[in-house]
């Protein structure tokens, strides 16, 4: 859940797989910038993809350098689940959040519960990073009074 997995293609076992699955292993999928996923003609898993899932460049800043930060523009942006709303029988209902409150940096994701009444609270980031997008500096400005 809320995560990415792209250009994972090191064993090259089959080129262009992002995710392998084999030997009677389970992937469930959901929230996710997900690559390709090949199973093993010989001796397959069990991929589910639980939905919200994409295939995109997640446009990392530098991934060959080891900057897995995201640039604007990114599709992973504002696309993974923070968190839902859990309905109770006997009591009422609670917020259960299921992305960290931080990213890896250190940076806050967004909280609170979902708006306008929905189940889910969308808005965080898939991957490691949240994206934090630039503020403008506030800008003073002098008035020079004239006392003619």
């Amino acid at each position: 859940m809320n995560s990415i997995v792209w250009g994972n293609d090191q064993i090259n076992t089959y080129p262009g797989e992002d995710i392998y699955i084999a030997n009677g292993a389970y992937a469930a999928v959901n929230y996710s910038d997900v690559g390709n996923v090949v199973n093993s003609p010989s001796n397959p898993g069990t991929f589910s993809d639980g939905g919200a899932n994409f295939n995109s460049d997640p446009k990392f800043v530098a991934p060959e350098n080891g900057n897995f930060h995201l640039r604007a523009g990114s599709p992973a942006i504002d696309q993974a689940l923070c968190g839902s709303i859990v309905f109770s029988v006997t009591g009422p209902s609670t917020y259960r959040r299921v992305a960290p409150y931080f990213d890896f940096d250190g940076d806050r994701r967004p909280e609170g519960r979902p708006p306008g009444g929905s189940l889910f609270h969308l808005g965080c980031d898939c991957g490691a990073d949240e994206f934090l997008r630039p503020c403008l500096a506030p800008i003073y400005l002098l008035l020079l009074l004239d006392d003619d």
